[in-house]
């Protein structure tokens, strides 16, 4: 079976170095200078999203930032603690663990390493948009319900995934399982109460699953 498992913020902090260094270095790394003032006004003001193509953009750039050695990456400080002990629990019940970024398969490989025995990346480009239903639904068809969990950070994400696979999934016993993973502890308690009327489970970390 198969975990899937937004990237940003979920499994790695924000990446506030990386986007302070576009502002004060990126016009080294990024030729579009109208995509570069996009980015920089959404490092200020992260009210309108950045569309896939600034993200591909962006994340290209802090790719050869890293490889140049111009933008230093600790791996102990970006990755949440848990990450690791949890990504071994579930290989020891042999699920298989995709990673879902917005960002590049490269960016995810230079921050997290093979040492968290991921099997395979899905980028945004070639996912589709998560917060459309539709994305979940062809998901769940690719692997042909061999789904069995979902992580991500973002309310909006899990209600897509929720009414995704509440359209594809036909017999309610393989439904997979969905988590918000709250790591500010920002959803309130009358949300959380919402959420699990959902069976959508709100953690602020994999610590708190029963394993």
């Amino acid at each position: 079976m198969i975990e899937l498992y937004d990237v940003g913020r979920t499994l790695i902090k924000p990446f506030k170095q990386g986007y302070r260094f576009i502002a004060e270095e990126g016009h080294r790394y990024i030729d579009d200078k109208a995509a570069l003032e996009r980015i920089i006004t959404f490092q200020k003001d992260r009210s309108t999203p950045l569309s896939q193509a600034d993200f591909d953009i962006l994340s290209d750039a802090w790719v050869e930032a890293i490889q140049n050695g111009e933008l230093p990456v600790n791996k102990q400080e970006m990755i949440y603690p848990d990450v690791k002990p949890w990504f071994q629990k579930v290989k020891q019940i042999a699920d298989e663990i995709y990673l879902l970024t917005s960002g590049s398969k490269d960016l995810v490989d230079l921050i997290m390493g093979e040492e968290y025995g991921y099997e395979k990346i899905l980028s945004g480009s070639e996912v589709g948009d998560k917060n459309h239903p539709e994305t979940y639904e062809l998901l769940w068809q690719k692997y042909e319900g061999n789904i069995f969990a979902f992580f991500d950070d973002k309310p909006s994400v899990i209600l897509a995934a929720y009414h995704g696979f509440n359209t594809a999934v036909n017999n309610p016993l393989s439904y997979p399982l969905l988590y918000l993973v709250d790591r500010k502890g920002v959803v309130s308690s009358e949300e959380a109460k919402d959420f699990k009327s959902k069976e959508i489970e709100v953690i602020s970390s994999f610590e708190d699953i029963d394993f």
